[in-house]
């Protein structure tokens, strides 16, 4: 079922990644196994519709620096 749910994974964009990563433990320890593998990260693709000053926080999330982020830009990093 692992590689189902990996298979899924893979169509979503980098901001969906993230915010998938909440969803359950599970979907957290496969998705975190993506990013292991990324060799590079575009900003422009990742954080999509976020104001540039909140993009080191949407980047941070990637690089598992955060959880998420602070309340703030938690609010603007979500909403797609």
């Amino acid at each position: 079922m692992d590689d189902a749910w990996r298979h899924v994974f893979r169509y979503f964009r980098a901001a969906e990644r993230i915010r998938y990563e909440r969803v359950s433990k599970l979907w957290m320890r496969l998705l975190r196994e993506y990013w292991k593998q990324l060799v590079s990260i575009d900003t422009n693709d990742l954080c999509v519709g976020v104001p540039a000053e909140y993009w080191s926080n949407c980047v941070a999330a990637v690089l598992g620096k955060k959880h998420c982020c602070n309340s703030t830009s938690d609010v603007l990093i979500w909403r797609f």
